[in-house]
Protein backbone atom coordinates (compact mmCIF):
# COMPACT_ATOMS: atom_id res chain seq x y z
CA UNK A 1 0.00 0.00 0.00
CA UNK A 2 0.86 3.46 -0.51
CA UNK A 3 2.27 5.81 2.18
CA UNK A 4 2.03 9.53 1.76
CA UNK A 5 3.97 11.94 3.95
CA UNK A 6 1.33 14.60 5.00
CA UNK A 7 1.19 17.04 7.67
CA UNK A 8 4.50 15.65 8.91
CA UNK A 9 3.55 12.43 9.76
CA UNK A 10 3.32 9.03 7.65
CA UNK A 11 -0.17 8.04 6.72
CA UNK A 12 -0.75 4.57 4.97
CA UNK A 13 -3.58 4.73 2.88
CA UNK A 14 -5.96 2.92 0.04
CA UNK A 15 -7.58 3.84 -3.08
CA UNK A 16 -10.35 2.28 -4.91
CA UNK A 17 -12.38 3.07 -7.65
CA UNK A 18 -11.88 5.05 -10.74
CA UNK A 19 -10.42 9.05 -9.60
CA UNK A 20 -12.84 10.60 -11.99
CA UNK A 21 -15.86 9.59 -9.43
CA UNK A 22 -16.67 11.72 -6.96
CA UNK A 23 -14.23 10.70 -4.23
CA UNK A 24 -15.23 9.36 -0.83
CA UNK A 25 -12.85 9.32 2.66
CA UNK A 26 -13.51 7.06 4.35
CA UNK A 27 -12.39 7.74 8.50
CA UNK A 28 -11.89 5.09 10.56
CA UNK A 29 -12.92 4.93 14.62
CA UNK A 30 -10.17 4.26 17.94
CA UNK A 31 -7.30 1.36 16.62
CA UNK A 32 -9.17 0.80 13.49
CA UNK A 33 -6.89 0.01 10.85
CA UNK A 34 -8.07 1.09 6.88
CA UNK A 35 -8.85 -2.83 6.64
CA UNK A 36 -11.88 -2.70 9.24
CA UNK A 37 -13.86 -1.19 6.82
CA UNK A 38 -15.74 -3.94 5.73
CA UNK A 39 -15.01 -5.10 1.83
CA UNK A 40 -18.75 -5.50 1.09
CA UNK A 41 -19.37 -2.08 2.57
CA UNK A 42 -16.63 -0.85 0.45
CA UNK A 43 -17.32 -2.89 -2.38
CA UNK A 44 -21.18 -1.23 -2.27
CA UNK A 45 -19.87 2.43 -2.24
CA UNK A 46 -18.16 1.69 -5.47
CA UNK A 47 -20.82 0.36 -7.10
CA UNK A 48 -22.51 3.60 -6.24
CA UNK A 49 -20.13 5.47 -8.19
CA UNK A 50 -17.72 6.56 -5.80
CA UNK A 51 -13.84 6.70 -6.17
CA UNK A 52 -12.78 5.78 -2.15
CA UNK A 53 -9.89 7.13 -0.20
CA UNK A 54 -8.93 4.99 3.15
CA UNK A 55 -6.56 5.02 5.52
CA UNK A 56 -5.19 4.38 8.69
CA UNK A 57 -4.74 7.56 11.21
CA UNK A 58 -1.57 8.47 12.93
CA UNK A 59 -0.82 6.18 15.68
CA UNK A 60 -2.56 3.24 14.33
CA UNK A 61 -2.04 0.68 11.80
CA UNK A 62 1.07 1.06 9.34
CA UNK A 63 1.17 5.13 9.50
CA UNK A 64 3.43 7.49 12.24
CA UNK A 65 4.16 6.22 15.07
CA UNK A 66 3.78 8.27 18.47
CA UNK A 67 5.72 8.53 21.94
CA UNK A 68 5.30 9.06 25.11
CA UNK A 69 1.86 9.13 26.98
CA UNK A 70 -0.37 12.60 28.08
CA UNK A 71 -0.96 13.08 31.78
CA UNK A 72 -5.38 11.34 31.74
CA UNK A 73 -6.32 13.24 35.50
CA UNK A 74 -4.77 16.88 33.31
CA UNK A 75 -6.98 15.85 30.43
CA UNK A 76 -10.34 14.68 32.33
CA UNK A 77 -9.52 18.00 33.95
CA UNK A 78 -9.70 19.78 31.11
CA UNK A 79 -6.20 20.36 30.00
CA UNK A 80 -5.14 19.61 27.26
CA UNK A 81 -1.65 20.56 26.82
CA UNK A 82 -0.14 17.17 27.77
CA UNK A 83 -1.62 15.57 24.91
CA UNK A 84 1.10 14.92 21.77
CA UNK A 85 -1.67 15.65 19.22
CA UNK A 86 -5.60 16.57 19.11
CA UNK A 87 -8.83 15.10 16.89
CA UNK A 88 -7.92 18.92 14.89
CA UNK A 89 -4.64 17.01 14.05
CA UNK A 90 -6.02 14.23 12.68
CA UNK A 91 -8.49 16.09 10.92
CA UNK A 92 -5.34 17.93 9.32
CA UNK A 93 -3.74 14.69 8.53
CA UNK A 94 -7.42 13.89 6.73
CA UNK A 95 -7.10 16.39 4.41
CA UNK A 96 -3.52 17.17 3.93
CA UNK A 97 -3.71 13.23 2.38
CA UNK A 98 -6.74 14.85 -0.13
CA UNK A 99 -4.85 17.68 -1.15
CA UNK A 100 -1.62 15.18 -1.36
CA UNK A 101 -4.17 12.74 -3.71
CA UNK A 102 -4.90 15.82 -5.81
CA UNK A 103 -9.11 15.69 -4.75
CA UNK A 104 -10.20 19.00 -4.30
CA UNK A 105 -13.49 17.76 -2.82
CA UNK A 106 -14.95 14.95 -1.22
CA UNK A 107 -17.40 13.73 0.45
CA UNK A 108 -16.51 12.41 3.82
CA UNK A 109 -17.57 9.25 6.85
CA UNK A 110 -16.50 8.82 10.19
CA UNK A 111 -17.03 6.14 12.69
CA UNK A 112 -16.73 6.19 16.52
CA UNK A 113 -13.55 8.18 16.61
CA UNK A 114 -13.55 8.85 12.63
CA UNK A 115 -16.85 10.97 13.34
CA UNK A 116 -15.33 13.00 15.65
CA UNK A 117 -12.61 13.53 12.95
CA UNK A 118 -15.18 13.99 10.68
CA UNK A 119 -16.93 17.07 12.44
CA UNK A 120 -13.58 18.83 12.39
CA UNK A 121 -13.01 18.04 9.08
CA UNK A 122 -16.04 19.76 8.35
CA UNK A 123 -15.57 22.65 10.39
CA UNK A 124 -11.87 23.27 9.96
CA UNK A 125 -11.68 22.03 5.88
CA UNK A 126 -14.93 23.00 5.12
CA UNK A 127 -14.41 24.43 1.56
CA UNK A 128 -12.95 20.50 0.97
CA UNK A 129 -16.03 18.70 1.56
CA UNK A 130 -19.44 18.02 0.17
CA UNK A 131 -21.21 16.00 2.32
CA UNK A 132 -20.43 14.62 6.04
CA UNK A 133 -21.64 11.83 7.52
CA UNK A 134 -20.85 11.30 11.26
CA UNK A 135 -21.95 7.31 12.01
CA UNK A 136 -22.22 6.17 16.20
CA UNK A 137 -19.85 9.28 17.20
CA UNK A 138 -20.04 12.03 19.82
CA UNK A 139 -19.53 16.54 19.69
CA UNK A 140 -17.00 16.34 22.12
CA UNK A 141 -19.70 17.60 24.85
CA UNK A 142 -18.04 15.93 28.01
CA UNK A 143 -21.48 14.69 29.69
CA UNK A 144 -22.07 12.25 27.27
CA UNK A 145 -20.85 9.92 25.32
CA UNK A 146 -18.63 8.81 28.33
CA UNK A 147 -17.26 4.71 27.86
CA UNK A 148 -18.14 2.61 30.69
CA UNK A 149 -15.00 1.67 32.85
CA UNK A 150 -15.10 -1.86 31.27
CA UNK A 151 -14.88 -0.43 28.12
CA UNK A 152 -12.31 2.12 29.66
CA UNK A 153 -9.71 -0.18 30.80
CA UNK A 154 -9.66 -2.23 27.06
CA UNK A 155 -8.85 1.34 25.59
CA UNK A 156 -6.38 1.62 27.89
CA UNK A 157 -4.35 -1.64 28.26
CA UNK A 158 -0.75 -1.67 26.97
CA UNK A 159 0.04 -1.81 23.66
CA UNK A 160 0.55 -5.46 21.98
CA UNK A 161 4.55 -6.68 21.92
CA UNK A 162 3.82 -10.03 20.37
CA UNK A 163 1.29 -11.20 17.34
CA UNK A 164 -0.31 -13.17 20.69
CA UNK A 165 -0.89 -10.14 22.20
CA UNK A 166 -2.47 -8.34 19.73
CA UNK A 167 -4.70 -10.95 19.01
CA UNK A 168 -6.02 -10.94 22.16
CA UNK A 169 -6.38 -7.31 22.64
CA UNK A 170 -8.37 -6.79 19.48
CA UNK A 171 -10.87 -9.70 20.39
CA UNK A 172 -11.06 -8.25 24.07
CA UNK A 173 -11.58 -5.06 22.26
CA UNK A 174 -14.79 -6.37 19.91
CA UNK A 175 -16.14 -7.76 22.88
CA UNK A 176 -16.09 -4.70 25.32
CA UNK A 177 -16.69 -2.07 23.20
CA UNK A 178 -18.53 -3.92 19.87
CA UNK A 179 -22.92 -4.44 19.96
CA UNK A 180 -23.78 -7.67 21.23
CA UNK A 181 -26.11 -7.85 18.21
CA UNK A 182 -23.48 -7.85 15.62
CA UNK A 183 -20.29 -9.54 16.95
CA UNK A 184 -17.14 -9.25 15.04
CA UNK A 185 -16.26 -12.83 13.85
CA UNK A 186 -12.73 -14.07 15.68
CA UNK A 187 -11.57 -14.57 12.48
CA UNK A 188 -11.46 -10.88 11.36
CA UNK A 189 -10.06 -9.49 15.23
CA UNK A 190 -7.09 -11.92 13.99
CA UNK A 191 -6.64 -10.09 10.49
CA UNK A 192 -6.71 -6.65 12.34
CA UNK A 193 -4.33 -7.20 14.61
CA UNK A 194 -1.81 -9.50 12.55
CA UNK A 195 -1.35 -6.61 10.12
CA UNK A 196 0.17 -4.37 12.96
CA UNK A 197 0.40 -3.82 16.75
CA UNK A 198 -1.27 -0.90 17.80
CA UNK A 199 -1.87 1.44 21.02
CA UNK A 200 -4.94 2.90 21.68
CA UNK A 201 -3.80 4.38 25.03
CA UNK A 202 -2.43 7.41 23.73
CA UNK A 203 -4.71 8.14 21.26
CA UNK A 204 -7.74 7.68 23.41
CA UNK A 205 -6.14 10.38 25.74
CA UNK A 206 -4.93 12.66 22.85
CA UNK A 207 -8.74 12.74 21.91
CA UNK A 208 -9.88 13.40 25.09
CA UNK A 209 -7.87 16.74 24.37
CA UNK A 210 -10.44 17.71 21.44
CA UNK A 211 -12.81 21.06 21.87
CA UNK A 212 -16.29 20.77 22.08
CA UNK A 213 -17.50 20.97 18.66
CA UNK A 214 -21.10 22.22 19.15
CA UNK A 215 -19.40 25.54 20.32
CA UNK A 216 -18.05 26.21 16.31
CA UNK A 217 -19.80 28.10 14.10
CA UNK A 218 -22.61 26.51 11.92
CA UNK A 219 -21.29 23.92 9.63
CA UNK A 220 -21.49 25.12 6.16
CA UNK A 221 -21.12 21.39 4.87
CA UNK A 222 -24.55 19.09 4.45
CA UNK A 223 -24.76 16.39 6.66
CA UNK A 224 -26.29 12.86 6.92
Amino acid sequence: MPTAHVNGVDIEYLTEGDPADPALLLVMGLGGQLIAWPQGFVDGLRARGFFLVRYDNRDCGLSSKFDGMPDITALFGGDGTSAPYRVEDMADDGAALLEHLGLEQAHVVGVSMGGMITQALAIHHADQFLTACSIMSTTGDRTVGAPTGEAMSALMRPVATTREEAIEASLEGSRVIGSPKYPTAPRGCTEYACRSSWSTERTTRSSRSAADRRRRPPCPVPNW
